[in-house]
């Protein structure tokens, strides 16, 4: 059975691919529940857009 979420296929190099298994890694340090690394790439996403949002030029 398949899932009706949309699934991203995302080329990064080998090192962006430690960094972020290291941000995975911490998350999971820091949290009493289990992070998933969807998890934690929502939230750095979800940061930058807030970022970008206050600081656009309007």
């Amino acid at each position: 059975m398949g899932t009706k979420k949309k699934r991203i296929k995302i080329a990064v190099t080998e090192e962006t691919n430690q960094k972020f298994q290291w941000i995975v890694r911490e998350d999971q340090k820091k949290s009493k529940k289990r992070i998933y690394p969807c998890d934690s790439f929502e939230r750095i996403i979800d940061n930058e857009y807030v970022v970008r949002k206050a600081f656009r030029d309007k």
